[in-house]
């Protein structure tokens, strides 16, 4: 998967509510399971940085961001907590999936 597409379900995911954003990791580890989960952390904390610089809601980070960075945070302490044993951490290798 491109970053370009990776970027575009992520957004798509965020616009969709809870529901979508939920889901996101789910889909992408079904989809592509073998996808380094650092790039999913790194796509989310880009696309959330593109929405506050474009959307900026009364002077605060809009909600879709703000998931965003919560959702890549939360991968990262997945990724600290359960990465240590292999060299490549994929997104199927998130626990709970």
């Amino acid at each position: 998967m491109r970053e370009q597409d990776l970027e575009m379900e992520v957004l798509e995911a965020l616009h969709a509510g809870p529901e979508g954003y939920r889901a996101l990791v789910r889909e992408i580890a079904s989809a592509c399971p073998e996808y380094p989960a650092e790039r999913l952390v790194a796509a989310l904390t880009r696309v959330a940085q593109q929405m506050d610089a474009l959307l900026h809601h009364a002077g605060h980070p809009t909600d879709e961001a703000r998931h965003a960075r919560e959702l890549a945070r939360n991968l990262s302490d997945c990724i600290a907590r359960t990465g240590n044993e292999k060299t490549k951490f994929t997104i199927a290798d998130i626990p709970a999936l």
